[in-house]
């Protein structure tokens, strides 16, 4: 693909590695791989300029679209993954907070968000009919920003969480041998890019041993419970929500300025 060069023509990539996570190597191979770079996070240029690349912040599209945020309703959201093997550990791990809260939150609609090729498979852990499984896409933007607190596991899903100012816990575990190589190679102290901004902790994480019932209930409570504890996160989710645009622009605008 690289000898496409020789006939003038350039090559520019939009979102880039997680180098700031770990194998920060790859931001030099990018900068002889591209001609330019554009970033989803504000804080992701320096680690290609410094290697030549032409990189511009351009944000996240999703932050673009407006939305009005609506009052919560009382759903707890619980989100196990996309994957069949994360949703399996995940779901195992949570299937007595889910009862707990159930039974503790009697007027709260207790919800998943999946997807239906696991429709199935949720209900056979979970062995409970009463619990409403969402799978229908058309109304996931409805339920993420109609719930009053969502228990997600950490992915992409808790950049939409942010938009909708739902306050969130994120949960995470994997295998063993896995769990061993993340804290070994990975160079950055949470899972949530918006604590990764801000560095801090404003969503609860409850990574790998910290995944237990007694953490996450004890956390529930709290943001169920205290109006202080649920304004924090709202507060940051806005000013986070401002920094994923780069001035307020579209970011797809930018990026097709910058290449005409």
């Amino acid at each position: 693909i690289q000898k496409l060069r020789e006939s003038g023509s350039r090559f520019i990539h939009y979102v880039a590695p997680t180098v700031w996570a770990w194998k920060k190597y790859r931001a030099k191979i990018f900068s002889h791989l591209y001609d330019e770079l554009f970033t989803l996070f504000n804080f992701e240029p320096r680690y290609f300029k410094k290697y030549g690349l032409k990189t511009t912040f351009v944000g996240h599209e999703i932050f673009f679209e407006k939305i009005k945020t609506k009052k919560k309703k009382k759903i707890i959201l619980f989100l196990p993954g996309s994957r069949k093997t994360e949703i399996v550990r995940n779901l195992n791990l949570l299937n007595k907070t889910i009862k707990y809260t159930k039974k503790e939150f009697k007027d709260f609609k207790i919800c998943i968000l999946s997807f239906k090729p696991y429709l199935k498979l949720i209900n056979l852990i979970l062995n409970d009919n009463e619990i409403n499984i969402i799978t229908d896409f058309k109304k996931k933007q409805q339920v993420l920003n109609d719930s009053f607190l969502a228990v997600a596991s950490s992915g992409s899903v808790t950049l939409e969480l942010c938009k909708f100012k739902t306050p969130t816990i994120v949960v995470y575990d994997t295998h063993i041998i896995t769990r061993l190589i993340i804290k070994l190679f990975v160079k950055v102290k949470y899972a949530s890019i918006m604590n990764i901004m801000f560095n801090k902790e404003i969503i609860p994480e409850f990574l790998f041993e910290k995944f237990k019932f007694i953490n996450l209930t004890k956390q529930i409570n709290k943001l169920i419970k205290f109006k202080k504890e649920r304004k924090i996160q709202e507060y940051y989710m806005n000013k986070f929500s401002k920094l994923m645009l780069n001035r307020g622009i579209k970011p797809s605008k930018i990026i097709v300025d910058k290449i005409l």
